[in-house]
């Protein structure tokens, strides 16, 4: 009798299968753009600003969600300890595609993410250590498939630099 049930299971998983077949999930048209960074692991090394030029490794995961109507992405430095993650959508109030972050730390990010002439940028505000100032984060795609992250803001009061991480494809 056991033998019987495991056939009829199996059966039945297969009849499911077919009734309702799996699909890869589609991205919301407004996100098509960020399809380059999907399905990945993006692995690089990140330089401390501290002055020591000591180099940690990093990771970036970009994926659909909810049949591709939003992005989830983390980010993390395991040997720093530092971890982010958050949400990329199409926001139809504001018409625009917005994304909301949080960190390890408790700091939040909210910004604007736009495609201009093949660079991805974030533009937005964080806050950090209750401070609270503007960035833009960019992300090109350079011809040897290599994904150049950079990193500004104005948390001193003026513009500037901050990290340039270069990203290969992991597994």
């Amino acid at each position: 009798m056991t033998r019987m049930r495991q056939v009829f299971t199996m059966v039945l998983l297969v009849a499911a299968s077919i009734s309702h077949p799996l699909r890869a999930e589609g991205l919301h048209e407004k996100l098509a753009f960020l399809e380059p960074l999907l399905g990945r692991l993006w692995q690089g090394e990140y330089t401390l600003a501290d002055g020591s030029k000591r180099t940690l490794p990093i990771t970036m995961t970009y994926g659909p969600k909810w049949d591709g109507k939003v992005i989830h992405y983390t980010r993390s430095l395991p040997d720093f300890p530092f971890f982010s993650e958050g949400y990329i959508y199409w926001d139809s109030n504001e018409q625009k595609v917005c994304l909301m972050g949080i960190d390890s730390r408790g700091n939040a990010d909210r910004g604007i993410v736009t495609l201009e002439k093949g660079t991805i940028t974030v533009s937005g505000r964080m806050t950090m250590d209750g401070k609270t100032y503007d960035y833009r984060n960019t992300f090109e795609f350079g011809a040897d498939g290599k994904l150049i992250d950079r990193w500004f803001d104005n948390m001193t009061g003026s513009w500037r630099p901050g990290h340039v991480v270069e990203f290969v494809r992991g597994r």
